[in-house]
């Protein structure tokens, strides 16, 4: 079975998220800055870049494979690092909220991607690293197409790529454009190696 990630975290939140056709609205539309505009793209695009990355993709793939789950604020930590502060301070000047109440929104996001992982991988038997990058890689679309081009998330995670506006665009040539970088950025076997 196939996995939206985006969606269906979407989903849990009430659809608050729709797809922009213009990239320039995301930062324009004052309807779209509300917390979880920045919050959900945020962590699932930090949750991404963990996934696919060489050398942290086996420990995202424990994490997730867990039936006794960390507090989403440790998982939080996890996903982003030294850089939690930051991308937190991020997503509350961007939603106009105390850092404190991005944190907290933030951290629940990350619970329920991590359970929708959990119970993916579990359902359709990803049982290594490798199968689990592999999977993530899919959801790269999906996800930095609803990334606020204003959070620059991925200047923050070292990866200018996840900010690329071609993510946000949409028709035959930005598809085509999509589907070489990732093709490009699938990682193989050898690079996902504990």
């Amino acid at each position: 079975m196939s996995l939206n990630l985006f969606e269906q975290v979407n989903a849990r939140f009430g659809h608050v998220i729709q797809r922009q056709t213009d990239p320039a609205q995301q930062e324009t539309a004052p309807q779209n800055k509300t917390v979880l505009h920045a919050a959900i793209p945020a962590v699932l695009t930090g949750i991404f870049h963990v996934s696919i990355a060489p050398a942290t993709a086996g420990d995202v793939f424990r994490e997730v494979k867990q039936e006794h789950w960390k507090s989403g604020e440790d998982q939080l930590e996890e996903v982003f690092g030294y850089r939690t502060a930051d991308v937190i301070q991020v997503v509350a000047d961007f939603s106009q909220i105390s850092p404190n109440m991005a944190r907290r929104e933030m951290e629940v996001v990350t619970e329920v991607a991590m359970h929708i992982l959990h119970d993916h991988c579990k359902a359709n038997g990803i049982s290594t690293p490798e199968e689990y990058a592999a999977m993530m890689v899919h959801q790269r679309e999906d996800i930095l197409g609803h990334l606020p081009n204003d959070l620059n998330i991925g200047v923050m995670l070292g990866d200018d790529s996840l900010d690329d506006v071609t993510n946000k665009m949409h028709g035959p040539l930005s598809s085509l454009f999509q589907k070489l970088g990732a093709l490009f950025s699938e990682p193989g076997e050898s690079d996902l190696k504990e």
